[in-house]
């Protein structure tokens, strides 16, 4: 997830403030203003790619603390040489 992405040929841009910001954290401090949570309506919440990933990130954690942020921290050192490449 980029910080800032733009969509449909820069129709659209998405600034996302708090992409680096734990859920953690975000919750803590959602207590603590006493903000109000939205619930997640959508019917695919519970399959998702995401939801899916949690846990095992979670027990990724336990070997490193570090797994979630080398992750993100990944997705932007790609090495394209190491890529394969793309059937013409």
């Amino acid at each position: 997830m980029k910080p800032v992405q733009e969509l449909f040929g820069g129709a659209l841009r998405i600034i996302r403030p708090l992409c680096r910001v734990g859920e953690r954290e975000i919750s803590a401090i959602s207590d603590y203003l006493q903000l109000p949570v939205a619930s997640i309506d959508c019917p695919l919440k519970q399959t998702n790619v995401r939801t899916a990933l949690k846990p095992i990130v979670r027990e990724l954690q336990r070997c490193d603390k570090r797994v979630r942020e080398n992750i993100f921290r990944a997705s932007w050192n790609i090495n394209f040489d190491y890529l394969p490449q793309r059937p013409h």
